[in-house]
């Protein structure tokens, strides 16, 4: 050791402390392995604390140098020293887990509605494990805690090593492979009716519209398909291209990226496009007292939104009532 080592070496104030190097031999100590700095308690002028430090490194020899830099004050060089390292077989201890990141074939994804988790292993490993070695999965990269026991995983960032459970080491101190899941929520529609007024002389007709709502983030995925009931004092027709519905001003529809059908009970119409996150469609439709139907009746337009379409899977809010009436 050089002198500096000796903490009752009189006069000499650390004012950071001593920088531990490993290296592999060689000119200029070019391939530093590790590097540990051991700081002091005291401050100037007080009783160094020795205290002990740990710090791992793969060997690439039998020999290494162990290089020492005392750091001085700010107006002193700093000095240097060496010791030469025996890295025998009884003072070194092999990780067959290795040093390389575990390979990864994708290091993101993003599970959709309805599908809640993803398997870590299935959908992001890209190797072979090493014989003698396990792969784990951890929620921090510095494998700290418990690694995971269930690999079917939702929204978060995940870690992979390699641990060698023989030497209890890991292929490395911070992954480098890293996985990012994220989650796509179910979309969620639901309807309202607009019209301007309920109640229906003889011989009047009024617009109304229907107006679908994406309420959960997400877009919806494949057609989504409402019916209307047809009540029988009224008659309800519908243009097929996109226009103007007259309720409270002119209100744009977008009739033309639906599709209709109808049968004795029902009006069924299937969009061709999807309705985005947090988005509106509109659909316009008039609806008509029929000839010779008395005064005082009244009955309901019923909107249902066909569970299921669209991708969603609430269904809690796919019906809403609207009561019409002859005057």
């Amino acid at each position: 050791m050089i002198e500096s080592f000796n903490p009752d070496y009189p006069n000499r104030n650390f004012t950071g402390g001593i920088n531990f190097s490993v290296n592999n031999p060689g000119i200029g100590f070019n391939e530093v392995l590790a590097v540990h700095k051991h700081d002091f308690a005291g401050p100037d002028e007080e009783p160094i604390e020795w205290r002990t430090g740990v710090f791992e490194f793969t060997p690439k020899a039998t020999t290494a140098i162990l290089q020492v830099e005392i750091i001085q004050e700010a107006d002193d060089d700093n000095e240097y020293g060496v010791v030469g390292l025996d890295l025998g077989p009884n003072t070194v201890v092999p990780c067959i887990a290795g040093t390389q990141a575990v390979p990864l074939k994708a290091t993101s994804h993003e599970i959709l509605c309805p599908e809640t988790s993803v398997n870590l292993v299935s959908q992001f490993f890209g190797g072979l494990i090493p014989s003698g070695t396990e792969l784990k999965f951890f929620t921090n990269p510095n494998h700290t805690g418990l690694p995971l026991s269930n690999l079917n995983v939702g929204a978060g960032t995940y870690y992979a090593f390699y641990y060698d459970a023989a030497n209890n080491c890991y292929n490395q101190d911070v992954s480098t492979a890293k996985i990012d899941v994220t989650y796509k929520n179910c979309a969620d529609v639901t309807q309202t009716l607009d019209i301007s007024a309920a109640n229906f002389s003889l011989g009047v007709s009024r617009d109304f519209v229907v107006n679908l709502y994406e309420i959960n983030g997400s877009g919806t995925a494949g057609p989504v398909t409402f019916k209307i009931g047809k009540p029988g004092g009224f008659t309800i027709t519908y243009p097929t291209v996109s226009g103007v519905s007259k309720i409270f001003g002119d209100v744009p529809n977008e009739n033309g990226k639906w599709t209709f059908s109808e049968n004795a009970g029902f009006i069924t119409a299937t969009s061709s496009e999807p309705i985005p996150a947090n988005g509106q469609a509109t659909i316009g439709f008039r609806v008509a007292r029929k000839a010779g139907i008395a005064a005082g009746l009244s009955q309901n337009i019923t909107i249902t939104v066909v569970g299921g379409s669209g991708g969603e899977l609430n269904t809690e809010n796919n019906l809403s009532i609207t009561t019409v009436s002859t005057n």
